[in-house]
């Protein structure tokens, strides 16, 4: 049975500060040090993880061992677990029918004929030194510093463990513990290296940290706005990260579709905190970043958009007329499809997750990005959110009124960019959501409404552009020649009714109410 204590160090820890610790009645021999590298296996379903089983190979130079550790039980830093450990040799290493017995048949208990993978690599150097009492082993002492790596995903890792041995017992481990938590910078480590590293896999390494930051400083008016406004972007790059294997394996568009969102909604968010409280540049530069991640994204979720209101569409169709739409159905597909190459390439690059390591680091830190406050000759800047509020939702407000000289004839660009102003201003009070009456919930109804509405007539304008291309190539084709006089009718009449429809953002109820609402701040 493996009983150890494991501590991550929260400051670095070179081998002389711990040969330096008075650790009597014990005494710490030779140092040793090695490096490992371990390869962790699991099933593509993650079998073993799921069981809390961990199944390892280990290379130290050219020996390899083969290590399977079964579930156990933590309290605080203190790890117990059975485990089984066999000294194997290369041509044993890919043949798990060849594998000692006490490692094969409660690894096929588990997984059963499911092939293993490497899941995850270790990348460890590890100082040892045998710790004694009276010529007796008691106990090995490790200090490890390495990184966890998982594709072009890694995570570092400091820490120190103390392992029974020999003769030692549980009361000496907590002796041994009690000294070295109070000479070195330590925390209890509840969770093994492999535990850790497929939290990485998973992205839940950032997850567990944002959702901390989500409620870290809520978005009430006498808060801070430019912690509060992190703590709302710590949500939406949380649900980004959550998104991220989703729309990697490909089996939901809603994967996609979420990290769309995310990232229209952080650029938003992003440039609201850059007219208040947030350096502009460092804000362009994390947007500039974002639109790469929404042209990708869009590319995908676009395609599969239309491609589902074109089904709604052929469900009602005799079969006969819905085999006219294979040639749009079959374009569309493949601009899908190679859209959906570029955005796997894109999300496995190197560039994607140093952009997503950075943006997540900025979220995770407070005071990042923050201007500098001006308190020169007795000035006091505005810095809470009741101090932002007004003015900034009155701002984004105005540039919609701003459409009210042209809305009865407005085209349809200008109508498009008026549905990005009814967005911007729709992000702006859910940004501020926290801090405002419950009036705004149905203005928020009435933008929501507005920009749908607009949202369809961008679709429907799509939709003619697309079916003109496919028309093009197939000139006769009676079905598509249909479709598109449907969606000419459908875009027609929805600008023709606009003006109703939008009327009601542009009149006085709606203002005062607006304003009755950022009064109350």
């Amino acid at each position: 049975m493996e009983q150890e204590a494991k501590y991550r160090a929260t400051q670095p820890i070179r081998p002389k500060q711990l040969e330096a610790i008075n650790i009597a009645p014990f005494s710490l021999g030779e140092r040793v040090t090695v490096e490992i590298r371990d390869s962790i296996l699991d099933t593509a379903s993650r079998q073993l993880d799921q069981q809390r089983y961990t199944l390892r190979i280990r290379r130290i130079d050219q020996q390899l061992w083969l290590t399977l550790k079964l579930p156990g039980k933590v309290k605080g830093a203190v790890h117990q677990r059975q485990e089984f450990e066999h000294e194997i040799t290369p041509n044993v290493r890919d043949h798990p029918e060849l594998w000692p017995s006490d490692i094969r048949e409660p690894l096929q208990a588990v997984i059963g004929d499911e092939p293993l993978l490497p899941m995850l690599t270790v990348r460890n150097r590890r100082r040892l030194w045998r710790i004694e009492r009276d010529g007796q082993e008691i106990a090995e002492l490790a200090l490890d510093r390495g990184s966890l790596v998982s594709g072009e995903r890694s995570l570092p890792f400091h820490e120190i463990e103390i392992e029974l041995k020999g003769v030692g017992t549980a009361a000496d481990l907590a002796v041994l513990a009690s000294i070295y938590t109070t000479q070195l910078p330590l925390e209890p480590e509840t969770r093994s290296k492999s535990q850790r590293g497929m939290l990485l896999l998973n992205h839940a390494e950032h997850l567990e940290q944002l959702k901390q930051a989500v409620d870290r400083t809520p978005m009430e008016s006498t808060n801070n706005l430019a912690e509060a406004g992190r703590s709302i972007l710590a949500k939406h790059v949380l649900k980004l990260h959550k998104a991220w294997p989703i729309a990697v394996v490909g089996d939901d568009s809603e994967g996609v579709h979420q990290m769309r969102v995310a990232t229209r909604r952080l650029r938003t968010i992003l440039a609201i905190l850059g007219e208040t409280l947030y350096e502009p540049e460092i804000v362009a530069k994390l947007r500039r970043g974002l639109r790469q991640w929404a042209s990708v994204l869009g590319a995908v979720r676009d395609a599969d958009v239309f491609l589902g209101k074109l089904d709604d569409h052929r469900a009602d169709l005799p079969e006969q007329e819905q085999a006219g739409y294979a040639p749009l159905i079959e374009s569309i597909s493949q601009q899908r499809d190679a859209a959906r190459v570029e955005l796997l390439s894109f999300l496995e690059s190197r560039k994607a997750s140093k952009f997503a390591q950075r943006l997540t680091d900025f979220v995770l830190t407070a005071g990042a990005g923050v201007r500098e406050a001006d308190t020169s000759e007795g000035r006091v800047e505005r810095s809470l959110v009741r101090h932002w509020v007004g003015s900034t939702v009155w701002s984004h407000y105005e540039r919609i009124r701003a459409y009210d000289v042209i809305l009865n004839d407005a085209p349809v660009e200008s109508l498009h960019r008026l549905r990005i102003e009814i967005k911007h201003l729709r992000y702006t009070l859910e940004l501020f959501s926290a801090a405002l009456a419950e009036e705004h919930e149905s203005l928020l109804e009435q933008l929501v409404t507005a920009q749908d509405y607009l949202g369809d007539l961008q679709d429907a304008e799509v939709a003619l552009a697309v079916v003109e291309q496919s028309l093009a190539e197939n000139p006769e084709n009676g079905a598509l020649l249909a479709y598109q006089a449907a969606k000419q009718q459908e875009h027609d009449q929805l600008q023709l009714n606009a003006p109703k429809i939008l009327r009601s953002l542009f009149d006085l109820p709606f203002r005062r109410r607006l304003a009755s609402i950022l009064s109350k701040l």
